[in-house]
């Protein structure tokens, strides 16, 4: 009776984890700007949402319900890491340096990553109204979509003039040394550890225009 309902269990529909990081939440850059810097806390979570299901087996009426219990992140340069909490989003002023959490990172490279998370999910179950019961079956469920994560570092420099005489001057909007935080399709410094491929959106950089500044990534 008892494999029937891990065998619902295993079944059981449990929507995708979504990654996520609040770097730039509360900077006013908007909450899924994927720019931050390296050896600043980047704050990770996951949406896991919970299922249920309740239904009629051989042993009576039974109710199910999965939750996330650990996630396992790997951040796309090689690293990973794994906690007992899905996280939450953390805010920061303008102005003020990333906090560190109990789900954050710290890049100690520049570049582009496609950041992953599995879920692990445990549930629980009761028949016919009785007390709850755990079961050992543990599920996981990975995220479908990659978070883009752009590491960038700081150059400080002198020059002469200004941005408005000549916006390709060293340090200005087009100087085509700098990268663009607008890109929008980023070449990975290292290959998307799932797919393989060296771009955000594809594997043949239509559209990326800092093209110039990483031809030889990946390179880790």
């Amino acid at each position: 009776m008892l494999q029937e309902i891990e065998d619902q269990f295993a079944n059981t529909d449990i929507q995708a984890p979504v990654l996520k990081q609040s770097y730039n939440l509360g900077t006013g850059q908007g909450n899924d700007n994927p720019n931050v810097y390296k050896n600043q806390a980047v704050n990770f979570y996951v949406d896991a949402p919970t299922a249920r299901w309740e239904g009629d087996l051989m042993i009576g009426h039974v109710e199910m319900e999965s939750y996330p219990t650990q996630m396992t992140i790997q951040y796309g340069n090689g690293d990973e890491g794994s906690f007992y909490t899905m996280g939450k989003p953390v805010s920061r002023a303008r102005g003020e340096e990333s906090r560190k959490t109990a789900t954050s990172y710290v890049y100690k490279r520049s570049g582009n990553f496609h950041a992953y998370a599995t879920v692990s999910y445990s549930g629980r179950f009761r028949v016919n109204g009785g007390d709850w019961q755990a079961l050992d079956v543990v599920l996981t469920k990975e995220t479908v979509d990659p978070l883009l994560i752009r590491v960038w570092w700081v150059d400080v420099g002198r020059v002469g003039g200004t941005c408005d005489e000549d916006d390709t001057r060293w340090g200005c909007k087009n100087d085509p040394t700098m990268g663009k935080k607008d890109n929008p399709n980023p070449r990975l410094r290292k290959a998307d550890i799932r797919t393989g491929q060296r771009w955000h959106l594809n594997d043949n950089g239509d559209g990326d225009t800092e093209y110039s500044l990483h031809r030889d990534w990946p390179d880790m």
